[in-house]
Parts: structure tokens; sequence; C-alpha cells
């Protein structure tokens, strides 16, 4: 999880994968959970953000970046 603070307005482009659905696991092993982005306003205000876009970004607006968990390998149960 990283999140960033934005001393000045910029323009933001995203190009991330893996927002709605986690990786898929191998072998039995099962998948991972995905990622999160989100923008948060510098008036509070929470928006989701879309894998693949360009954000207008104001001074004092933060983005929250959660990376998705990989899937596993092999059976769980085998592996106890």
């Amino acid at each position: 999880e990283r999140e960033y603070l934005f001393e000045s307005a910029v323009s933001l482009s995203l190009l991330s994968q893996r927002r709605r659905k986690g990786p898929e696991g191998l072998a039995g092993g099962k998948g991972g959970q995905p990622g999160e982005q989100i923008l948060i306003r510098k008036n509070g205000i929470r928006e989701p953000v879309r894998g693949s876009q360009s954000l207008a970004i104001e001074s004092g607006d933060r983005f929250l970046l959660r990376t998705p968990g990989g899937g596993g390998v092999g059976e769980p149960e085998l592996l106890v």
C-alpha cells in the first residue's frame, strides 16, 4: 500500500491491471486479491479510480494505491 500527497496541481496518467479480479492461482492454488486505487480529494471525498485513465489532480489531493496480492501455487491442503 502506498499513498501519495500532491503539493501542486498535476495531470496523472495511470496504466495498471488486476483491479477488478486478482491474479489467478497455478496448479490448484487460490487466486490473489484484487488491488485498489482511490483518489482522496483535499475535501475528503473518496473516488475509486479505474486501472487506465488520466486524472486532474489538485494541490492537497492524495492518491492511495493498494497493489494486488499474488496467486498461490499448488493445492493448499497438500502443502500443510
